[in-house]
């Protein structure tokens, strides 16, 4: 009998031949045509032509801005401090875009829903964060820079400031809802009364 320094009986090593009759669970992951892995390759986080296409617009205005502030949520892609405006330029794919650009591929089609899901969920979480923090927020897709020309993207930022930043649908009743809501209550005979607030007298 084998035994260890000790003077213990040393456990037998499992039979090659044992482990290899044992079923292996793993799945194997589909190849990855060669065209798709350089178009994957080729993708950009930061500098992309959408990014640059607004860059060069501001620069044309003259309007200061900053790009990927790390202090702020998601480090935003440009930054315009004097308007406390955040601009989002997305990829149509990448952040789930409804149009013909944002279309997932027929292959790992599961993979690719649950991934730009997630992009979509951080997406909004940024957005409310960043609008908690008193910043407007603004989002430029791809496909409408794409199509846009140059004055076109101009004439939509000097419109900023008359802009209110889109915000997304909460679960949760605002305070004015609320209040609508209160206000509409019935009374007593099953009637809806609103009330009417009555305004001060300037007279003494």
């Amino acid at each position: 009998m084998v035994q260890d320094p000790h003077g213990r009986p040393a456990p037998l090593a499992p039979d090659r031949d044992a482990r290899a009759d044992r079923p292996r669970n793993r799945i194997m992951a589909k190849p990855v045509p060669a065209a798709t892995r350089f178009r994957m390759s080729r993708v950009r986080r930061q500098g992309t032509e959408p990014e640059l296409f607004v860059r060069r617009a501001l620069r044309a205005l003259g309007w200061p801005f900053r790009l990927h502030v790390k202090g702020l949520p998601g480090s935003p892609d440009i930054v315009l401090p004097d308007r406390r405006t955040v601009l989002l330029v997305n990829g149509c794919f990448w952040h789930g875009h409804h149009c013909k650009r944002g279309q997932l591929p027929t292959a790992n089609e599961t993979y690719w829903t649950k991934k730009i899901e997630r992009n979509r969920v951080r997406d909004r979480r940024t957005q409310r964060r960043l609008r908690a923090q008193g910043w407007r927020v603004f989002t430029l897709w791809e496909c409408r820079l794409r199509a846009w020309p140059l004055d076109r993207l101009s004439t939509w930022l000097q419109g900023l400031k008359r802009r209110r930043s889109a915000r997304l649908p909460s679960s949760r009743p605002t305070v004015r809802r609320r209040r609508a809501r209160q206000s509409h209550a019935p009374d007593a005979g099953g009637r809806h009364s609103r009330s009417v607030p009555v305004r001060p007298s300037s007279r003494p």
